[in-house]
This record gives C-alpha cells, sequence and structure tokens, in this order.
C-alpha cells in the first residue's frame, strides 16, 4: 500500500486491550522521521530511506503505531520578539558608551549616536 500527502500516519487498535499476531511491515523514502507513540520494534537505514517494522506477538495494552514527518519550524515568532527588544539593547549600549566617552573624554557628535543606532536597527531587519 502507499500513501503520499500526509504530515502523520496513524494505526490505531481502537477498543481492543490485547493485540496478538500483530506485524507490520513499512518503507519510507526519507529520512527525517520522528516517533511520538509506539517506536518500532525492528528499523534498518536503507539508502534513501528507512525500513521499519512493528512486531507484537502478544501485547497488553498497546499504544497506537504513528509515524510522523517532521515539520519545518516557522523562524517568525523568535525573530519577531529579538526585533521587539532590540532598542533595549541599544538603549544600554548607548549607556555604556556615553559613560566611557565621558570617563576617557572623548567628545562625540550626536551624529555618530544616530549612525550607530541606524545600524543597530538595519541589522535587525535584515534578521
Amino acid at each position: 500500500m502507499g500513501t503520499r500527502g500526509l504530515d502523520r500516519w496513524t494505526y490505531s487498535f481502537g477498543s481492543e486491550s490485547r493485540v496478538q499476531n500483530f506485524l507490520l511491515h513499512m518503507t519510507t523514502d526519507f529520512q527525517e522521521i520522528d516517533f511520538p507513540a509506539g517506536s518500532p520494534t525492528g528499523r534498518e537505514r536503507l539508502a534513501k530511506g528507512w525500513d521499519l517494522s512493528w512486531s507484537f506477538p502478544d501485547e497488553i495494552g498497546a499504544r497506537p503505531v504513528s509515524m510522523e514527518m517532521p515539520k519545518v519550524l516557522n523562524p517568525g515568532p523568535v525573530a519577531s520578539r529579538i526585533s521587539f527588544f532590540a532598542p533595549v539593547s541599544l538603549v544600554f549600549f548607548f549607556s555604556v558608551l556615553v559613560v566611557v566617552c565621558l570617563m576617557q573624554r572623548v567628545d562625540l557628535h550626536p551624529m555618530n549616536f544616530f549612525f550607530l543606532a541606524a545600524g543597530c536597527f538595519a541589522f535587525q531587519l535584515l534578521l
């Protein structure tokens, strides 16, 4: 049997509490696999995928057999949080810069602060 277009495949035993003489053999054509519950009892790596098998000769309380393809992580929320707190780090950097300039008696023009802030926010936009 072949299947395609699914992110998760599950075989449930229904309301049965005891499973006897169960054998499931599966071959995949991809390398990345997650097993939410019920890892296979046998697995062998192939050139382009996996050869998986679940074997339950006599199992009481068997969990469903399932396989899940990993999902691509969404970097949007993390990048949003980093960009949201960018002004906090910029204010901290400017306060340290002002203190060091006062201690070393270095006179910085306000345009220097403008260009530093523009560079910081340009980096955040590139993120």
